[in-house]
């Protein structure tokens, strides 16, 4: 027994002697010199590689029984004629070498440290790579030896970079220091990344990098970022394929957890797996969050503490910028958040957040805000929602409260101009609807519940000329997108309401608007849900309204107006008709056009219509839209330049139904004006395109009408055509074509010129560009009246007037001086005053400058009076002194009726009785209206003891008296008066025909 263990301790000890004789012959048969020179020498044969080391060692016996090489200052660079490109450069490398297991054919090195190098790989975007450079085509053979690493270190820094333009690859990495160590056994890796021939290599690593940069096509994922790694990695033996197990550490100042897989592909990054960031401050987690995943343009400064889970199963694609399939749920603390390059700062912010996308599952990007927070001195928000398909057709959720303080609005918000405000505003928010509608044009297809309410708010702008204030004010506006699918029944898609007790809006220097006690209500809708066409309805209830534009200012008391505007519906009708009914419609198609052509052949003169000043685009408006809408009022009063009388008006109650305006009752008090308005328009908005007559039917009612100053302001007012020059002192007055009117008249007191007439009645016609004044009747201080008159204006250079008129007890001289013409058609009207009954009935024409056609009058005149005065004239003076009148201070003549015809420029007095002093006369004659006369007196009843007759012919200027044969010996004259009814009527009659249709 004991020699055999004498036996083995002898043969133990001749080993270990053997080895450390061994090791000592190697130590000193591969002296550093040797040792580098061999190295240098077969380590260079690769011809366009270039190896070098400065110093190589072998310590056999530190590390016994493993052999331990150590290389320094050493590195492989790529040769080529310019440069030395460096694949690998290292201050020191050493690596423990097991000699036992080369007798295996296995190159096994338990461990490998690296200090302080530098690696660059890279590819050219031919698929070139400094790697292949280490190939060669002579070797058919495979290596002999099976390879396997224990551990590997580095310390003291190792740049890596991997630069691949063929995949659009580049990542740069800083590593302070590293620790790998090999698995024991084969890595657990999931079945779906075991593709067949692929043998993986797990490693249990611990890394320390300062900077990390990955850039994937145009996009950079990562930018200088430090990155901590301590787990368990398996790579596959291409290096390829990377798989992470419970990994854990730093990415910049974040925190994570790391399970998942890594793939590097030819036009793909491959990414699979989950990643947990657990409480880091806000913003180092954004430096350290990839940009395209989401941009985030201004880095907001705040300490809040922010939890992440993301998980990625999918894909990268390089060249279409295509995400893989994402879950990602960010929730932060509550704390204050600041963003510098807005200048906005809050006291408080928490959100939470999930952001998914998923295309396989038709999730092409969905956003939930599960809470959102926000509050500073200005304003306080809280809201939740989401965002669906955010990459494909954005649908967007919200519903958000808040409060708005104005009076820090500076404070927090400090790009916002100089402003002063006051106030306080709460809000409530609820919407829904896909994002390309939040816009004026797609509004109605949204989603939208709002209340905005406010105690007092004021806010003044300088710079802009802009206030604004009010007293409790609410402001409701909801839009419900559903009444514009044709299966529905919903009526009100839009609509708000605002209730206010005071506001008062300012806008520069010329714009104000107050109202107090006020409610509005808008609503906008589908008027037919077949059609679809929009209809906007409003309504406004106001205490008191009071607007100002420049200088022109209206004022309303307990206010009250709806107004509904409705889409003119299009012309076209459905298509599925039968041949009759096309025909049928054809037919009235037809029609429809023959009389619209009459329709713009009546109005062909341009001219001679009145033009209401739109543009074309306004007469396109006008065109596709109806306006229905109703106006009451207590008080409204209005001042504009234009119209110089102050005017107010009272009880007011005013509808529109699209092209009617119905006046139920408006009380109107123009300067000294005061009367009542009934009555309705029609045709309006035809009329304003140019398309129809503008009828107005009006009953004014009261107890004055002013008439010279309503004159005078509405000369000063007219709507004159684009073509019409400038006003001369004498205007051609032209009734407008497209005017059709009708006023009836009922006033107390009027005043026209220097009259006071009372109780006046009447009307006032007009129609087809002629004007018709009808039954017109009353008292004045000069007489009782009745008229009736005609102003027609077919043609600028076709104008024509009537009149019939009947005054009662009215003084001579006033009615020449109402009618100047009178003169001219009777010259011995100058020569009497006093109290006549006057009947007169002419028609004329006139010219450009609206004086009469004397050639073309023809009338009809009676003149009845008693006690006139017959005045001292020339003419009358010779013939008393040659009749032996006696002298008298006044020469009254007792009664007398004079019937007279105009026609052919000549006046026809028939005969008539005159009685004055000691005279009765029968008088005859007629004059032209060159002033030539011819008069015959014959004395009925005088101190002469015979008849007598007088002849008196001549013109004004030069006239004889020449005593002859008197041609009436009795009062029994020819009955002339038939023919004056006569001629009266027929006129009246021609002046009717013209409004036969009114």
């Amino acid at each position: 027994m004991k020699k055999r263990w004498r036996f083995v301790l002898i043969l133990l000890a001749s080993v270990a002697l053997f080895l450390l004789v061994l090791s000592v012959a190697v130590q000193v048969m591969l002296a550093p010199p040797r040792l580098t020179r061999l190295v240098n020498k077969y380590a260079n044969q690769f011809p366009a590689v270039q190896i070098y080391v400065e110093e190589a060692n072998i310590k056999a016996l530190r590390y016994f029984p493993n052999v331990s090489v150590v290389l320094k200052n050493g590195f492989v660079a790529e040769k080529s004629e310019e440069r030395l490109d460096t694949i690998l450069s290292f201050y020191q490398a050493r690596a423990l070498i097991q000699p036992a297991a080369l007798l295996k054919r296995h190159i096994s090195i338990p461990r490998l440290f690296l200090e302080n190098a530098k690696v660059h790989i890279y590819t050219d975007p031919q698929g070139n790579s400094n790697l292949d450079l280490f190939s060669s085509d002579e070797d058919t053979l495979d290596f002999p030896y099976r390879f396997s690493l224990g551990r590997f270190t580095i310390r003291d820094t190792l740049l890596f970079t991997y630069d691949n333009r063929e995949n659009s690859l580049y990542y740069h990495t800083g590593i302070e220091d590293l620790s790998v160590r090999l698995f024991r056994r084969q890595p657990d890796i999931p079945q779906r990344h075991r593709d067949s021939g692929i043998l993986y290599t797990g490693f249990y690593t611990g890394a320390r990098t300062f900077t990390n940069t990955l850039v994937t096509g145009k996009d950079t994922l990562f930018n200088n970022i430090p990155f901590h790694l301590r787990g368990r990695i398996a790579i596959d033996n291409v290096f390829d394929r990377f798989y992470f197990s419970d990994c854990q550490g730093l990415i910049g100042e974040a925190p994570y957890l790391l399970n998942g897989f890594l793939g590097l592909h030819q036009d793909s990054l491959e990414l699979r797996g989950t990643l947990d960031i657990d409480t880091v401050s806000f913003t180092g987690f954004v430096r350290a969050y990839p940009d395209p995943l989401v941009p985030i343009e201004n880095v907001p400064v705040t300490h809040i503490p922010i939890t992440v889970q993301c998980a990625i199963d999918g894909a990268y694609y390089y060249d279409t910028g295509k995400w893989p399939s994402y879950r990602l749920a960010v929730s932060t603390g509550k704390g204050p958040l600041a963003l510098p390059e807005e200048n906005i700062a809050f006291t408080s912010f928490q959100t939470a957040i999930t952001a998914t996308y998923n295309p396989a599952n038709k999730d092409y990007g969905t956003v939930l805000l599960h809470k959102l927070h926000v509050k500073n001195q200005a304003l306080e928000v809280q809201a939740q929602g989401s965002l669906a398909s955010y990459t494909d057709d954005p649908f967007l959720q919200l519903t958000a409260t808040g409060q708005v303080h104005a009076e820090e609005w500076a404070e927090c918000f400090k790009d916002m101009p100089e402003h002063q405000a006051e106030g306080t505003v709460s809000l409530s928010i609820q919407t829904e609807g896909k994002w390309r509608h939040f816009n004026v044009d797609g509004i109605h297809n949204i989603f939208l519940s709002s209340h905005i309410e406010t105690p007092a708010l004021k806010i003044h702008i300088p710079d802009k000329q802009w206030f604004w204030e009010s007293d409790s004010t609410s402001l409701h506006l909801n839009i419900h997108p559903d009444v514009f699918l044709a299966d529905t029944t919903g009526r009100y898609p839009l609509a708000g309401s605002l209730t206010a007790k005071r506001v008062h809006v300012a806008a520069g220097d010329t714009i104000r608007l107050d109202m107090e006690d006020a409610h509005a209500q808008l609503t906008f809708e589908s008027a037919d849900s077949l059609t679809k066409t929009p209809e906007l309805y409003a309504h406004i209830d106001a205490g008191s309204a009071k607007g100002t534009i420049g200088m022109h200012q209206i004022v309303a008391q307990a206010l009250n107006v709806s107004t509904n505007i409705r889409q003119t519906p299009s012309r076209r009708s459905g298509t599925r008709t039968r041949r009759d009914t096309t025909t049928r419609r054809s037919s009235s198609a037809s029609s429809e056009r023959r009389a619209f052509a009459r329709t713009l052949h009546e109005f062909s003169h341009a001219d001679l219509q009145w033009d209401f000043g739109f543009d074309r685009e306004t007469r396109q408006l006008l065109r596709q839209w109806q306006a229905n809408g109703r106006l009451k009022t207590n008080d409204l009063s209005w001042n504009a330049p234009g119209f110089p009388l102050s005017a107010q008006m009272h009880s007011v109650d005013l509808e529109l139904n699209d092209n009617t305006l119905n006046i139920h009752h408006a009380a109107v008090k123009a300067g000294q004006s005061d009367v009542t308005l009934k009555g309705r328009l029609d045709g309006i908005r035809r009329a304003l395109v140019g398309r129809a007559r503008l009828g107005l039917d009006i009953h004014i009612q009261g107890d004055t009408l002013e008439g010279n100053e309503l004159i005078e302001a509405f000369r000063s007012t007219e709507i004159r055509s684009e073509k019409e020059e400038a006003a001369t002192e004498d205007p051609l007055l032209i009734v407008p074509g497209n005017v059709s009117l009708r006023v009836l008249l009922e006033v107390s007191n009027a005043y026209y010129r220097h009259l006071h007439l009372k109780d006046v009645s009447g009307s006032l016609l007009a129609i087809n560009r002629r004007l018709h004044i009808r039954d017109l009747q009353g008292q004045s201080d000069i007489g009782n009246f009745r008229l009736d008159a005609v102003y027609a204006t077919p043609a600028k250079d076709s104008l024509m007037a009537g009149i019939d008129l009947e005054m009662e007890d009215v003084l001579l001289e006033e009615v020449t001086q109402l009618l100047p013409s009178m003169d001219t058609l009777f010259p011995m009207m100058q020569s009497f005053r006093g109290l006549v009954d006057l009947q007169l009935a002419a028609t004329t024409n006139l010219d450009t400058t609206m004086h009469l056609v004397l050639p073309s009058l023809q009338g009809a005149c009676r003149i009845k009076g008693h006690g006139l005065v017959l005045l001292d004239g020339e003419t009358f003076s010779e013939i008393s002194s040659k009749l032996f009148f006696k002298k008298k201070a006044l020469n009254l003549i007792d009664s007398i009726q004079v019937e007279a015809v105009v026609s052919d420029s000549r006046v026809d007095v028939f005969p008539f009785i005159m009685q004055m002093d000691r005279y009765r006369a029968a008088i005859a004659g007629s004059h032209h209206i060159d002033k030539t006369f011819h008069y015959h007196i014959s004395l009925l009843k005088s101190p002469l003891p015979f008849r007598l007759g007088i002849d008196v012919q001549g013109t004004p200027e030069k006239y004889k008296i020449v005593p002859g044969r008197s041609l009436f010996t009795n009062e029994k004259l020819p009955a002339f008066s038939f023919r004056i009814d006569t001629i009266r009527i027929n006129l009246r009659e021609s002046i009717k025909r013209y409004f036969d249709d009114m």
